[in-house]
């Protein structure tokens, strides 16, 4: 495993995080329309209508039950998470590291049974198949680049903001990140990185 110390460029880091920002309200008012749109305005309503129907998205349309499932974990796993990465990158935490592994893993995984749709999809012409590919492409290669960039730093953020930055702090000043759990030693800020320290070198 590749240990970069500097951390990753500020082009990646601005990337993932305006990846994270922008895909809250999509969940939210998009994606979640394949569950349920009751609660949803018209405005989103008609907005994905006229979206199915310009670009014959056909699994938002009329979602199966796999799909819906696939949805279902979008909202109740990653959603959450968007909060806690946004303020992962924005503030260059270390300890994002394993749960963006995690994340990204579980999302191209969930991209390829989606894309394979509509690569298949026979009532399809061909310029739809390749404007839907080309679509939904950037949910699968960010999260696979986001493994990869991840996996090669063992600090993606070299060694972070200084103590008492504005902008810095440890996981438990977040409070999603606190709600699911992320305090894995090895990536925290401050005093218990310190000790994780302390314990390699001994």
């Amino acid at each position: 495993m590749a240990d970069n110390h500097g951390g990753m460029p500020a082009f990646f880091r601005w990337l993932f995080f305006w990846y994270f920002v922008t895909h809250i309200p999509i969940t939210l008012f998009i994606d979640a329309q394949s569950i349920s749109s009751m609660y949803h305005p018209p405005a989103f309503t008609n907005l994905l209508r006229w979206y199915t129907e310009t670009y014959g998205d056909f699994l938002m349309a009329n979602p199966p039950p796999w799909f819906q499932a696939v949805v279902a974990c979008e909202l109740v796993m990653q959603l959450p998470f968007f909060f806690v990465a946004a303020y992962g990158f924005w503030t260059q935490q270390n300890w994002l590291r394993l749960p963006c592994i995690v994340y990204g893993s579980h999302v191209a995984t969930t991209l390829v049974p989606i894309l394979d749709a509509f690569a298949r999809a026979p009532h399809l012409s061909l310029d739809k198949k390749m404007t839907l590919i080309g679509i939904y492409s950037p949910y699968l290669l960010v999260p696979v680049m986001l493994v990869v960039i991840m996996w090669r730093n063992e600090r993606p953020f070299g060694m972070g903001l200084p103590r008492g930055h504005p902008k810095g702090g440890d996981v438990s000043k977040c409070p999603f990140a606190s709600m699911m759990g992320l305090a894995a030693a090895e990536g925290l800020e401050g005093p218990a990185q310190d000790n994780a320290v302390r314990k390699k070198e001994r």
